[in-house]
């Protein structure tokens, strides 16, 4: 008799099948929610954000402790610091406890949300911060010509300007101070909601002291939404992408105000080169001002376009729960694109140039690819990024935690900010480079 063909056999062999894949799948159901519930960085992010409740509305002791618990236990659970032993972790750990210590019976929105910017700031990540959006539109001071005239005010209802500032810097996210200076000038103290984390009173307006030929000039504002605020004078807007071809300069200039990696944006780069191809152009301009950054996927796209077949991209270490993957010495192979480019490129940069527009201009850089014109940029190569959404439980306050670590290409400038290699002011970086391809 065939053994092969008993039936007593076939019925055990598959049952054993049975059993085998039955195990398998349980095992792959035990691993995925384990994964869900442990490991994914996104297992606790927001999905239907709330407002945040009205600055001057006040939380008991118990709902702001629970509060601050929540920042800190959500950077225990999702910041690559919690596990690279940088140290910053166990700053968040000493500032938590200096709030706690320090609460009362009652605590007003806007003293928490100071309170969880300082637990936050101490991490030197521009990425992981809080903010509040409790209103369908921000307020602003009234009247901007002042600002225009006068520039900065040296007083704020009678605080001076460099107490309120370092204020403000104790409570905001930020890697360098450049960046921090420039959100305080121009967004900050201009902004109702801003003032008031300034620890400046909002109730009655604000009264702005500015310094004229050596007299003080005292203006009161009232807080209005920002198309009623006079001297407001709106930017032209003339996309987020696009580009000009100086075909007298023998320069094509291409503008990206924010990192949107997309079909118009896939399609604007492949109208870009076809023109630089078909007028012979020599020199490049990507200008990266006032970028704020996105997805840095828009850097890899671009440089399909030019004749290189590999170059290498930044490491990064990314946190899954407890574990922290780290990758190192990555080398892309370039899928090059027609019509490619082998001419000079210049990128220009400042303040604002920030997150994945500053990765755009390191990229450039350290692979020599390119030079940089203009202001360093806003944030560090090697910083943390990629952010996961959070809102506190009882204020509502919004809370982004990174996730990442990046680190600088060029290992030799580790820490080190991205520097231009033509240092001028962001309004001359254009002129700088006419002058360097003349």
């Amino acid at each position: 008799m065939n053994i092969y063909n008993n039936p007593i056999l076939k019925r055990k062999g598959f049952k054993i099948i049975i059993i085998v894949a039955i195990s398998l799948l349980t095992l792959v159901a035990v691993l995925f929610t384990y994964y869900k519930a442990c490991l994914d960085p996104y297992r606790e992010t927001i999905n239907q954000p709330s407002l945040t409740l009205d600055l001057s509305q006040t939380l008991t002791r118990n709902q702001a402790l629970e509060d601050l618990s929540y920042v800190k236990e959500q950077i225990e659970k999702y910041h690559p610091a919690y596990l690279d032993h940088s140290g910053r972790y166990d700053k968040v750990e000493e500032q938590y406890q200096k709030e706690i210590a320090s609460l009362s019976d009652n605590t007003t929105v806007v003293e928490l949300w100071k309170m969880a910017g300082r637990i936050a700031a101490r991490l030197q990540d521009g990425h992981t911060g809080v903010s509040v959006y409790h209103s369908t539109e921000d307020y602003f001071i009234s009247d901007f010509r002042q600002l225009k005239d006068y520039g900065n005010p040296i007083a704020i209802n009678g605080e001076p300007i460099d107490n309120v500032y370092q204020v403000f810097l104790s409570q905001f996210s930020y890697e360098l101070e450049a960046y921090a200076k420039f959100m305080f000038e121009h967004v900050a103290i201009a902004n109702k909601n801003y003032l008031s984390f300034c620890g400046v009173d909002t109730s009655e307006g604000v009264v702005f002291t500015f310094a004229s030929d050596q007299e003080k000039i005292d203006y009161h504002y009232e807080f209005v939404p920002i198309d009623q605020v006079i001297g407001y004078e709106e930017e032209e807007d003339n996309g987020w992408v696009s580009y000009d071809i100086e075909k007298e300069r023998n320069l094509a200039v291409f503008t990206l105000k924010q990192c949107n990696y997309n079909k118009e944006y896939s399609s604007t780069l492949q109208s870009f080169f076809n023109e630089v191809n078909e007028n012979k152009i020599d020199n490049l301009v990507i200008d990266l001002r006032d970028n704020p950054g996105g997805n840095s996927l828009v850097a890899n796209s671009f440089i399909e376009y030019l004749d290189i077949d590999t170059y290498q991209t930044w490491d990064s270490a990314v946190r899954f729960g407890w574990y922290l993957m780290k990758n190192t010495d990555i080398i892309c192979k370039n899928q090059k694109k027609v019509p490619t480019f082998k001419g000079k490129i210049f990128v220009l940069t400042n303040t604002r140039t920030y997150s994945s527009a500053m990765d755009f201009a390191m990229l450039i850089k350290d692979n020599q690819l390119g030079v940089i014109v203009g202001e360093p940029s806003g944030n560090l190569p090697d910083s943390y990024g990629d952010i996961l959404g959070f809102q506190l439980p009882n204020s509502k306050i919004f809370l982004n935690v990174s996730y990442k670590k990046w680190y600088r290409i060029d290992k030799t400038k580790a820490a080190e900010p991205l520097t231009p290699d033509y240092e001028v002011a962001s309004k001359d970086a254009l002129d700088k480079v006419y002058d360097l391809i003349k």
